[in-house]
């Protein structure tokens, strides 16, 4: 799309500022998703003068009981409702003179949505940045007659209680204009909708609704003729001179081009700001006419990123990776799609064979998307990327502004921008000829979203690159025992790396520390003697370390020594963890926070204890045994404060930071060359979790961390503490043995009949009443199991272990089958005909966790 460009929102005023008139004439109908009712579209009339044909994806502002909302189109054919009488509303403004998405992408969103049995506007919305959602702002503005009125009123304003529509009348007319939330705020009211309409009834004030984006990215206004007047339409001489010049110039005009036309025309003397106001007013006046529209165009630049690019000696790749690159190539140079596992061992230069892919794909002309799990790992990939690639590069995460999202996001769809990097949701960037796409770390469950819309990015990148005839490569050092399973059986390529690229570098020796016998000689609780050793050798050498504690917080639990009472979320069935710095307890579900109490709040005592480790608590303990050195933490708390994150990041690859503390973030990609020793505390605190991936989860975090040591010109080591030394995933982990850890495993998964061998859908009835969630998910098992759908099972239902979230009861109905295709049928043919509302089951198609 060279010319980008979206409707000038400003110009545009709902007719006479009222509800549009429903009509029983079923003229041409489209169904339109809300994000106010996600699970159902809604039926419009679409509008004769909007100008476009109504195709899938584009935005458009719909009335909606009292207010107008944007909405996306997700049927441009839509049938006349079944119910006699039924009066439909016409599409108040079209947005986009064409779908903001590319086809291609479109294609894939309706993949998605019958895929994952989601909504498809959900999606769409999705596809398209914050900075490019269109808000909806209410103004109230008063009128002679309401500054009259507001006199008199005020003249008496001390002597009596005033009500409700007279203060809201009052501040509007000192401020002249005001929207909705700030007369909310100013007279102490949240419902104001009588209020408002009383005094609209009396002239005393209007009501106007604008739309506004949030992302300012540099942008020009262009005015598009539509149709010429019809034969016998009355048009005024100040309108006719616009539509003249439009009609003489054949194309769309910019905005500055047209008003100095018509000052030349008019030749007045007036001042330029009156007159733009006139020349807008006008505009909008022949918007509603449905003559003109009137759009923006955008500008995107390049982001101006805090770091340096630098230097970097060229990398010579080895003979596995030149064999591995050169087997790739023939994909892209043949233009045929292929989906390939790169396996390699930590450290041995996966990214530099697919930034070698990526370059030949670009070569060719086409373009790149590549994943990160995590938003930690993006800025020191971002680095290499441009060193390679300069301004072809984009990046798309959730950390970034909505204006730098929105000004990447049209660098993209105009074809500025080639290559992609970003993390989960990038993955429905607007790119177009899609070469090469790669999943780093595929087996992370980070790539995938269990909240509206639900989507795993791993598998939506497998289906674009099957659309696109594109390379998909899933990078992993620990592949997920699904996509090792489609390896070994020839569903996808298999490239093996089994050394480290640095010359001489080899995987870090592996020690295994038994904290039973530690604790029985009076060691530490947290520290295993062998740990503090290492840990003082190493940094007496200059090196640094890495020590892994996958808990949040300073401690996970607080609990009273007196009745054994522990504290928990109010609206979570789980307990509150310890955050010291912040002096709150916090829920890690709803994040939730409550002052940290003295006394126990059953027995009244105060004997309250913080009990077990999280990741404050260990840097504490740290500082306070090695107090010249200093320790950085990296956990979800760290990447909510990215400059703060950027910066712990490059102090510790330069060495100003010596010990790095962290959840499994630290674990994930990450290229420290001074890192010698990674300790692990509390290796097996997943393995008692009712969950079938939990072992896979256990055995991956092992692996990843210790081999962020050795990776340069030094030898790494690792010690891993644990209270189950016998379990298989930590005992083949530390043997760098994931053939073994994966026979095991597969064994595991077939007696039980988890995938590879069989299909998951979880579904979750969800509700502020307990009985109600039972009931229901009684009802939801008693439909699918009526149904008697081949080769399924359907089991429940069950609490799970996390049995109430939000302040909402959960209940799970699990479906296990080899038949996707039957059970896909079923669900759509159950959830059209629920017994209860939508918006109470939450359906996750092969669901990555159970609990």
């Amino acid at each position: 799309m060279a010319n980008p460009k979206t409707t000038d929102t400003a110009l545009w005023v709902p007719a006479a500022e009222a509800e549009p008139r429903p009509t029983t004439v079923p003229g041409r109908l489209v169904q339109v998703w809300t994000r106010q009712f996600p699970y159902e579209n809604l039926t419009y009339l679409w509008p004769e003068a909007a100008g476009v044909e109504p195709q899938v994806g584009l935005r458009v502002v719909v009335p909606l009981r009292n207010r107008r909302v944007t909405g996306y189109v997700v049927d441009p054919q839509a049938t006349p409702l079944d119910r006699p009488g039924v009066r439909y509303k016409p599409v108040d403004l079209v947005l986009d003179p064409q779908p903001l998405c590319p086809p291609t992408l479109v294609r894939l969103l309706r993949w998605a949505a019958d895929y994952y049995l989601q909504p498809l506007g959900a999606y769409l919305h999705l596809a398209i940045p914050p900075g490019l959602h269109a808000l909806h702002r209410a103004e109230v503005r008063i009128t002679p007659a309401g500054l009259q009125a507001a006199a008199e009123w005020a003249a008496g304003a001390r002597q009596r209680r005033l009500p409700l529509w007279a203060r809201v009348l009052l501040y509007v007319a000192e401020a002249r204009k005001a929207t909705l939330p700030k007369v909310r705020r100013a007279v102490g009211s949240r419902s104001l909708h009588a209020a408002v309409q009383y005094l609209r009834a009396r002239g005393w004030v209007e009501v106007r609704e604008r739309l506004h984006q949030r992302a300012k990215v540099p942008k020009t206004t262009v005015v598009h003729l539509v149709r010429p007047p019809a034969d016998g339409e009355r048009v005024p001489g100040a309108y006719r001179d616009i539509l003249t010049y439009l009609t003489q110039a054949g194309r769309d005009v910019l905005l500055e081009e047209l008003a100095e036309q018509v000052r030349d025309a008019e030749s007045s003397g007036a001042d330029p700001q009156v007159a733009q106001r006139r020349l807008r007013d006008r505009l909008r006046r022949m918007v509603a006419r449905g003559w003109i529209q009137v759009y923006v165009q955008y500008h995107p630049r390049p982001i101006v990123w805090d770091a340096p690019v630098g230097s970097e000696a060229p990398v010579v790749l080895n003979d596995e990776q030149r064999a591995v690159l050169e087997s790739l190539q023939k994909y892209v140079e043949a233009g045929t799609f292929h989906a390939g596992v790169l396996y390699g061992v930590t450290g041995s230069g996966k990214t530099e064979v697919y930034l070698r892919l990526i370059e030949a794909a670009v070569r060719r002309g086409k373009t790149a998307l590549v994943l990160m799990p995590e938003i930690a790992l993006i800025p020191a990939v971002t680095q290499r990327f441009r060193r390679q690639f300069g301004d072809l590069l984009a990046v798309l995460h959730s950390e970034m502004t909505p204006a730098q999202r929105t000004s990447e996001w049209w660098r993209i769809r105009t074809g500025e921008a080639r290559i992609v990097l970003g993390a989960r949701s990038a993955i429905f960037a607007p790119l177009e000829d899609v070469g090469v796409l790669v999943v780093d770390e595929e087996q992370d469950g980070s790539y995938r979203q269990d909240e509206l819309p639900v989507y795993n990015a791993r598998e939506v990148a497998l289906a674009r690159a099957r659309f696109e005839n594109a390379v998909a490569l899933l990078v992993t050092a620990t592949p997920s025992v699904e996509t090792y399973a489609h390896a070994r059986q020839g569903t996808y390529g298999l490239y093996r790396l089994t050394q480290r690229a640095v010359p001489g570098a080899v995987l870090p020796e592996v020690v295994l520390v038994d904290m039973r016998d530690a604790y029985a000689r009076g060691s530490h609780p947290f520290f295993s003697p062998l740990l503090m050793t290492s840990l003082r050798e190493t940094l007496d050498r200059g090196e640094t370390a890495i020590v892994l504690i996958n808990r949040r917080g300073y401690a996970p639990f607080v609990q009273c020594r007196a009745c054994g009472h522990v504290l928990t979320c109010s609206q979570c069935s789980i307990h509150m963890v310890l955050h010291k710095k912040a002096g709150v307890l916090r829920c890690h579900y709803c994040d939730a926070t409550e002052p940290v109490p003295k006394r126990c709040p059953v027995c009244e005592r105060p004997y309250l204890i913080a009990t077990g480790i999280g990741t404050e608590r260990v840097q504490a303990l740290l500082e306070r045994e090695f107090p010249d050195v200093r320790v950085g933490v990296l956990d979800r708390d760290t990447l909510s404060r990215p400059r703060e994150l950027f910066r712990l990041l490059g102090d510790f690859y330069e060495g100003r930071v010596q010990v790095l503390v962290g959840t499994q973030m630290v674990a994930k990609g990450h290229h420290f060359p001074r890192v010698t020793l990674v300790g692990v505390l509390e290796a097996d605190t997943s393995t008692g979790l009712p969950d079938f991936r939990s072992h896979e989860r256990l055995f991956q975090l092992i692996t990843q961390v210790v081999g962020r040591s050795g990776r340069a010109d030094r030898p790494g080591r690792a010690i891993i503490q644990t209270y189950r030394p016998e379990h298989y995933a930590i005992r083949y982990a530390c043997q760098h043995d994931y053939e073994g850890f994966f026979r095991e495993e597969l064994a595991y998964r077939q007696r039980f009949q988890y995938p590879p061998f069989t299909s998951i859908v979880l579904l979750t009835v969800v509700h502020p009443e307990h009985a109600l969630a039972r009931q229901y998910a009684q009802t939801l098992t008693e439909l699918l199991t009526e149904r008697s759908i081949p080769q399924t099972q359907v089991h429940g239902p069950v609490q799970p272990l996390l049995w109430r979230l939000q302040g909402k009861y959960r209940y799970h109905v699990l479906i296990r089958t080899t038949d996707r295709r039957a059970v896909r049928q079923a669900l759509r043919d159950v959830l059209g005909r629920l017994p209860f509302r939508r918006d109470f089951l939450r359906v996750q198609v092969d669901p990555y966790e159970l609990v």
